[in-house]
């Protein structure tokens, strides 16, 4: 089709795919609905492209869940005893972060029992600044009838390797301590890989 100019209407046509030269259109010549999302190859959406914070920085999330009771007596780490909840996670980069998140129910034999959550990567306790032997993370009140809790922790593996997680529970002040109290009890470990 031969080109057509239209003066009185200000078009052309028959102008083919390609037929006008690079650099001769630019930005202010594009309607403003022009580009659309559906028009963008995601391969060409990147990180640099996007504002800070947008773009979605969580890159996986793995979870455990536990309906038992777990008991411990003792207030030594060395005998900090495994809950049953684990995570394993194989971080993408080793300058990620993982987050771990844990909720759920503790108590004690007493009103006056206290109890803490430690927690191990690869079977090895966390240092996480403490040099009391029955400091972990987080310590809890604990009453007969179960306190639920929560709490967050940012780990650095510095690895690409399978990491797993698990948690473990201590004693603080009293005779005896308890994660779970009865089957309907929920106790959740999270952990999530988040970008550098």
């Amino acid at each position: 089709m031969a080109l057509v100019l239209n003066g009185s209407a200000n078009t052309i046509g028959g102008l083919a795919v390609g037929g006008v030269p690079d650099g001769t259109i630019d930005a202010d010549a594009l309607a403003a609905n022009a580009v659309t999302t559906a028009k963008i190859n995601d391969l060409n959406v990147t990180a640099g492209k996007l504002a800070s914070g947008v773009g979605g920085k969580v890159l996986q999330v793995v979870n455990d869940s536990e309906y038992t009771q777990t008991s411990c007596a003792s207030q030594d780490k060395d005998n900090a005893v495994d809950t049953g909840l684990a995570c394993t996670i194989t971080p993408s980069s080793a300058s990620n972060k993982i987050l771990i998140e844990w909720t759920g129910v503790i108590r004690g034999n007493g009103s006056n029992d206290w109890a803490t959550l430690l927690i191990k990567r690869n079977d090895v306790l966390l240092d996480l600044g403490s040099t009391a032997s029955w400091d972990g993370y987080c310590c809890y009140a604990t009453a007969v009838h179960g306190s639920l809790g929560g709490w967050a922790h940012m780990d650095s593996p510095n690895t690409t390797s399978a990491t797993t997680y698990k948690i473990c529970i201590l004693g603080y002040q009293g005779t005896g301590y308890h994660i779970g109290t009865n089957t309907w009890d929920v106790n959740s470990l999270t952990v999530s890989e988040i970008a550098a």
